[in-house]
Order: C-alpha cells, then sequence, then structure tokens
C-alpha cells in the first residue's frame, strides 16, 4: 500500500474482522489513543498486517498418474491423483497389461479376505515364471506343473498348506495328478477349476471365487 489506510478498509481488504485486526494492532503497534475502525493504519503497519494475516500458499499441484479406464478405480497410489491416459500413454498401474491388471485383482482380493498362499495345479514353466513374477512379494505361490511328479502325501501337504487352490485343468495336466488334489472332500471349499488357458483367465477366475467369501 502507498498511502495510510483506515483499519477498517484494511480489515476488508485482508478478508478478516475488524476486531481481529484490531487486537493485533494493539498487540503488535500500540498507539496512546488506541486503535478503532476508523484509525488510519501506517504503510508500514498495514504493510505488516498483510504479512500476518495473508492466506497460507496453496499446497502445490499433485502429479498426475495416467491410468487406463480398468485401472481408474485402483487404489491411489499416495502424493498422485488419477486421471485417465490418454492415447499413447501407458497406464501407470498394469503399464497396458491384461495379465497384470487381472494379478493386481486377485492380490487385492486375497488382501481383502486376508488370505495368502495360493497353490496352482497345472501350467508350464512360462506360466509359472509369469506367476510367479507377478505375485510375487504379495502372495505366497506355490506351482505344481503338469510334467511334476506328485504323490498322496504330497498333495496332501500342498492341500493344507494353500488358501486357495486353482486347478488349471485347460492346460498339460494328467488326470493322475490333478485327482490328488480334486478327490479329497475335505479340500473342496479351497478348490477353483480353471477351465481357459492364460495367467489373466486364472487370476479372474481365482478372484471371483475369492470375493464370494465373506470378509473377516
Amino acid at each position: 500500500m502507498s498511502r495510510p489506510v483506515r483499519a477498517r478498509n484494511l480489515a476488508r481488504a485482508l478478508g478478516i474482522e475488524e476486531d481481529d485486526l484490531l487486537l493485533w494492532l494493539e498487540e503488535s503497534a500500540p498507539i496512546p489513543t488506541g486503535w478503532h475502525p476508523a484509525s488510519f493504519v501506517p504503510v508500514d503497519i498495514a504493510t505488516r498486517a498483510q504479512h500476518r494475516f495473508a492466506p497460507p500458499p496453496s499446497p502445490p499441484p499433485l502429479p498426475l498418474e495416467p491410468r487406463c479406464a480398468a485401472c481408474l478405480d485402483a487404489p491411489t497410489t499416495p502424493g498422485t491423483r488419477p486421471v485417465l491416459a490418454v492415447a499413447g500413454t501407458a497406464c501407470a498401474v498394469c503399464d497396458g497389461s491384461v495379465n497384470k491388471r487381472a494379478a493386481l485383482a486377485l492380490i487385492a482380493a486375497f488382501n481383502d479376505h486376508h488370505v495368502v498362499r495360493l497353490l496352482v495345479v497345472g501350467g508350464g514353466p512360462g506360466t509359472a515364471e509369469e506367476l510367479r513374477a507377478l505375485l510375487s512379494g504379495h502372495i505366497e505361490i506355490r506351482i505344481v506343473d503338469g510334467e511334476s511328479y506328485r504323490n498322496t502325501t504330497q498333495a496332501e501337504a500342498e492341500l493344507r498348506w494353500a488358501d486357495v487352490v486353482a486347478v488349471w485343468s485347460s492346460t498339460i495336466l494328467p488326470h493322475k495328478i490333478s485327482k490328488l488334489y480334486t478327490d479329497t472332500r475335505e479340500f473342496r471349499d479351497k478348490l477353483v477349476t480353471v477351465p481357459r488357458r492364460g495367467v489373466a483367465a486364472l487370476c479372474h477366475l481365482v478372484t471371483d471365487r475369492v470375493n464370494t467369501w465373506p470378509r473377516p
């Protein structure tokens, strides 16, 4: 300000109550006659009042996190704001991978229901490697590929260990192996039959099954 201003006008300009400004003036710049709404406030004191009552600076805008439509409602990464990715921009959540998106949904379902152990019966080395890469650090996973040897004792121990057992019937899986895991009534509630190939298909079916369970 370039010249003195009445206290009431200064309070209005600062967007504060007159009483708040007068109280501050009495404490910070007392005068013999006391401060009143009609008092003129010198430029230097008005400048100090501006600094004192200036609104706090706005926080910087959150960095944008581009996401595909399928991932837009996924949990937000702290310190970011999800936005719909434009064409040509990779999704920060799934990176455009159907398999990764399905794996993230599976991880979320396991977390929601407090289950952590997945046993997959069937599949080949390639799918086993991808499943481990996608789920590692979030879900404890064991995989019995279609060429593995198992006996009844081993199968029963793995069934007891697992929270969920996915039997990948559409892959190379000898009947003598699969029946070790499917013929025991005690563990029927854990079983999910996956009749389609592909990591995403397995993740989707297991997710759907787990989500039918009551939450703890």
